[in-house]
Protein backbone atom coordinates (compact mmCIF):
# COMPACT_ATOMS: atom_id res chain seq x y z
CA UNK A 1 0.00 0.00 0.00
CA UNK A 2 1.19 3.48 -0.86
CA UNK A 3 1.37 5.74 2.18
CA UNK A 4 3.13 9.04 0.53
CA UNK A 5 3.45 10.41 -2.95
CA UNK A 6 5.48 12.93 -3.59
CA UNK A 7 5.64 15.89 -6.50
CA UNK A 8 6.85 19.34 -7.29
CA UNK A 9 5.47 22.51 -7.67
CA UNK A 10 7.58 24.43 -10.72
CA UNK A 11 7.64 24.30 -14.29
CA UNK A 12 11.35 24.36 -15.94
CA UNK A 13 12.67 26.88 -17.77
CA UNK A 14 10.49 29.62 -16.22
CA UNK A 15 10.87 31.62 -13.55
CA UNK A 16 9.26 29.78 -11.09
CA UNK A 17 10.52 28.48 -7.93
CA UNK A 18 9.92 24.80 -7.29
CA UNK A 19 10.64 22.46 -4.05
CA UNK A 20 9.55 18.71 -4.06
CA UNK A 21 6.79 17.81 -1.61
CA UNK A 22 5.18 14.61 -0.16
CA UNK A 23 1.96 14.42 0.80
CA UNK A 24 1.09 11.58 3.46
CA UNK A 25 -2.39 8.89 1.63
CA UNK A 26 -2.87 8.18 5.00
CA UNK A 27 -3.42 11.84 6.54
CA UNK A 28 -3.39 13.88 3.39
CA UNK A 29 -1.13 16.13 4.71
CA UNK A 30 1.25 17.57 2.46
CA UNK A 31 4.76 18.88 3.18
CA UNK A 32 8.32 19.86 1.89
CA UNK A 33 11.55 17.95 1.76
CA UNK A 34 13.91 19.93 3.50
CA UNK A 35 16.33 21.07 0.51
CA UNK A 36 14.27 20.52 -2.00
CA UNK A 37 14.74 24.42 -3.44
CA UNK A 38 15.00 24.37 -7.00
CA UNK A 39 14.87 20.69 -7.98
CA UNK A 40 11.88 19.29 -10.24
CA UNK A 41 10.32 15.86 -11.44
CA UNK A 42 10.92 13.81 -7.81
CA UNK A 43 11.36 9.80 -8.70
CA UNK A 44 11.19 7.58 -5.42
CA UNK A 45 13.23 4.43 -5.69
CA UNK A 46 11.27 1.12 -5.74
CA UNK A 47 12.50 0.46 -2.06
CA UNK A 48 11.99 3.47 -1.08
CA UNK A 49 15.16 4.41 0.25
CA UNK A 50 15.75 6.86 -2.16
CA UNK A 51 14.56 10.10 -4.02
CA UNK A 52 15.93 11.34 -7.38
CA UNK A 53 15.01 14.85 -8.64
CA UNK A 54 16.69 17.43 -11.66
CA UNK A 55 17.32 20.91 -11.21
CA UNK A 56 14.51 23.16 -12.34
CA UNK A 57 16.47 24.89 -15.65
CA UNK A 58 14.74 23.94 -18.91
CA UNK A 59 17.78 21.57 -20.14
CA UNK A 60 18.28 19.83 -16.63
CA UNK A 61 21.57 18.89 -16.72
CA UNK A 62 22.11 17.64 -12.72
CA UNK A 63 20.99 14.71 -10.75
CA UNK A 64 20.13 14.70 -7.05
CA UNK A 65 19.95 12.53 -4.83
CA UNK A 66 17.65 12.59 -1.06
CA UNK A 67 18.88 9.86 0.89
CA UNK A 68 15.44 9.53 3.46
CA UNK A 69 17.72 7.38 6.07
CA UNK A 70 20.30 10.26 6.21
CA UNK A 71 17.55 12.99 5.27
CA UNK A 72 20.01 14.81 3.04
CA UNK A 73 20.50 15.43 -0.47
CA UNK A 74 24.09 15.25 -2.63
CA UNK A 75 24.62 16.47 -5.60
CA UNK A 76 24.58 13.12 -7.79
CA UNK A 77 25.83 13.62 -11.57
CA UNK A 78 26.17 16.44 -13.79
CA UNK A 79 25.63 15.56 -17.59
CA UNK A 80 26.42 17.97 -20.08
CA UNK A 81 24.46 16.27 -22.23
CA UNK A 82 21.34 16.71 -20.49
CA UNK A 83 19.28 14.00 -18.24
CA UNK A 84 15.89 13.39 -19.16
CA UNK A 85 12.95 11.21 -18.15
CA UNK A 86 14.79 9.32 -15.14
CA UNK A 87 13.48 5.70 -14.15
CA UNK A 88 14.92 3.88 -11.77
CA UNK A 89 15.77 0.04 -12.33
CA UNK A 90 13.34 -2.31 -10.37
CA UNK A 91 16.61 -2.93 -8.25
CA UNK A 92 16.69 0.43 -7.00
CA UNK A 93 20.67 0.17 -7.84
CA UNK A 94 20.38 2.14 -10.91
CA UNK A 95 18.72 5.52 -12.24
CA UNK A 96 18.43 5.45 -16.50
CA UNK A 97 17.75 8.42 -18.47
CA UNK A 98 18.14 9.89 -21.73
CA UNK A 99 20.72 12.24 -22.70
CA UNK A 100 21.54 14.29 -26.06
CA UNK A 101 22.52 11.62 -28.35
CA UNK A 102 22.42 8.51 -25.47
CA UNK A 103 20.69 6.22 -23.26
CA UNK A 104 22.68 5.81 -19.84
CA UNK A 105 22.74 4.55 -16.18
CA UNK A 106 24.19 5.63 -13.43
CA UNK A 107 24.78 2.99 -10.39
CA UNK A 108 23.78 4.83 -6.84
CA UNK A 109 27.31 5.68 -5.24
CA UNK A 110 28.69 6.48 -8.53
CA UNK A 111 29.27 9.52 -10.30
CA UNK A 112 30.21 8.46 -13.53
CA UNK A 113 27.12 7.50 -15.81
CA UNK A 114 27.28 4.65 -18.42
CA UNK A 115 26.44 4.77 -21.64
CA UNK A 116 23.98 1.98 -22.58
CA UNK A 117 23.24 2.53 -26.21
CA UNK A 118 23.00 5.57 -28.95
CA UNK A 119 19.74 7.00 -29.44
CA UNK A 120 21.09 8.98 -32.62
CA UNK A 121 19.04 9.31 -35.54
CA UNK A 122 15.89 7.49 -33.70
CA UNK A 123 12.78 9.03 -35.08
CA UNK A 124 10.64 10.14 -31.71
CA UNK A 125 7.70 12.26 -31.02
CA UNK A 126 8.18 14.85 -29.02
CA UNK A 127 6.59 17.18 -26.91
CA UNK A 128 6.85 20.92 -24.94
CA UNK A 129 8.44 18.07 -22.41
CA UNK A 130 10.69 16.51 -24.90
CA UNK A 131 11.02 13.16 -25.90
CA UNK A 132 9.50 10.78 -23.71
CA UNK A 133 10.94 7.42 -22.32
CA UNK A 134 10.41 4.89 -19.66
CA UNK A 135 11.59 1.20 -18.35
CA UNK A 136 8.87 -1.35 -19.04
CA UNK A 137 8.45 -4.31 -16.52
CA UNK A 138 10.48 -6.87 -18.05
CA UNK A 139 13.35 -3.78 -17.58
CA UNK A 140 13.80 -2.94 -21.59
CA UNK A 141 13.41 0.41 -22.42
CA UNK A 142 10.41 2.42 -24.46
CA UNK A 143 10.40 4.99 -26.54
CA UNK A 144 7.62 6.91 -28.63
CA UNK A 145 8.00 6.23 -32.13
CA UNK A 146 6.95 9.04 -34.32
CA UNK A 147 5.26 7.68 -37.43
CA UNK A 148 3.45 11.25 -38.08
CA UNK A 149 3.55 13.45 -41.19
CA UNK A 150 3.50 16.69 -41.28
CA UNK A 151 1.49 18.03 -44.45
CA UNK A 152 -1.31 19.86 -44.86
CA UNK A 153 -3.79 19.53 -47.14
CA UNK A 154 -7.27 20.62 -48.03
CA UNK A 155 -10.47 18.86 -48.99
CA UNK A 156 -12.65 20.28 -51.19
CA UNK A 157 -16.63 18.22 -50.72
CA UNK A 158 -19.81 19.06 -52.37
CA UNK A 159 -22.83 17.54 -50.95
CA UNK A 160 -26.39 16.75 -52.61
Amino acid sequence: MVRASCFSTGIPGTDSQSDIRMIDMKTRQISPIPGSAHKFSPRWSPDGRYLAALDLSEFSSHFYLFDFQTGKWSDWITDPEGVGYPTWTSDSRYVQYRAETNYKRVRVGDQHPEVLFSIQGLLEYSTEAGSWTELASDGSSMFVHDASVQDIYTLDVEFP
